[in-house]
């Protein structure tokens, strides 16, 4: 067995994912935008090239093995549908909140003539672009959950324990959404505690497919079922809501980034994170002094399993 990766050798690998990043977004962009203006196309290539590079590097170069990065469950693990639970976890919490708005008059069915001058499509018409919406949305969650927590977050736990490793992934999280269309510091809280909530669930399950279902099944709920901005992207959806021309709805439901600037939606955020938090500790996720923390193996020299 090798030794444990310094600090310093982890800021390099931090910097190798980075990278990769990088370099296959680029590569995306520029085959992507030849062939379609669609940057939901463009995002999803991008994690068609990154996710292997990350599944086959993380094992390889960081000793991040798959059952530390959540991709693979003990023989012996419970056989649910852990996907499936999760996405229904993440529409409950971004569709609960957004009928208590919706009830409350703070949102209303978008106007004829709004609709007219989006780009994406609404009601029935979004039918066909629904077909490979959803697939880009399933890619982008998974690979953005594989970047952040299976890689980042048991990347820096040996080192900064379970709760540090939570608070740098969920940054990492926001700084990869401040570029998007509509960010602002509400938003970036926003994204914040979504991070902290995605994170707190996957130290107390070790399940990548868990948290990346979650994640999915929010951001069908934005942008596929009431039709508002998904982290600033508009996006083909049966319905089309939008928050009434009032600055206290607009602080409550979000603007033109999405939910995750409202303060409703924080406060779903924020009891989601809270749970996730209690349900880690209750598993062990923040007990270590030792290194053995509950979730799957928090040593990123593991074996590829």
């Amino acid at each position: 067995m090798s030794e444990r990766p310094s600090i310093l050798s982890r800021v390099g690998l931090t910097l190798f994912v980075l990278l990769v990043m990088l370099v296959t977004g680029t590569v995306a962009a520029m085959v992507g935008l030849a062939i379609t203006d669609n940057l939901l196309f463009v995002t999803a290539l991008t994690w068609a090239l990154a996710a292997p590079i990350l599944l086959f590097s993380g094992p390889r170069l960081m000793g991040l093995g798959h059952r530390t990065m959540g991709t693979r469950q003990d023989r012996d693990a419970p056989q649910r549908p852990r996907y499936l639970i999760g996405t229904l976890l993440g529409l409950g919490l971004v569709l609960l909140p957004a009928l208590v708005g919706r009830l409350a008059g703070g949102y209303q069915p978008m106007p004829g003539a709004d609709l007219a001058l989006l780009q994406a499509p609404s009601g029935t018409a979004a039918l066909p672009a629904i077909v490979y919406t959803l697939p880009a949305l399933m890619l982008s969650a998974a690979g953005e959950e594989l970047l952040f927590r299976g890689v980042l977050l048991r990347l820096w736990q040996p080192v900064l324990k379970a709760k540090g490793a939570l608070v740098l992934s969920a940054l990492f999280f926001v700084a990869v959404h401040a570029g998007n269309p509509g960010a602002d510091p509400r938003g970036a809280l926003g994204v914040f505690i979504a991070g902290i909530a995605l994170g707190a669930l996957f130290l107390a399950r070790g399940d990548l497919w868990m948290v990346a279902g979650a994640h999915l099944g929010w951001n069908m709920g934005e942008a596929l079922v009431i039709g508002v901005p998904v982290s600033g992207f508009t996006l083909p959806s049966l319905a089309r809501w939008q928050v009434v021309d009032s600055e206290l709805w607009q602080g409550l439901l979000g603007g033109s980034f999405g939910p995750e600037e409202g303060l409703l939606f924080h406060g779903a955020l924020g009891l989601a994170a809270v749970a996730g938090l209690v349900f880690a500790a209750a598993h062990g996720a923040f007990a270590d002094p030792g290194g053995h923390e509950a979730g799957g193996s928090v040593d990123p020299i593991a074996s590829p399993d």
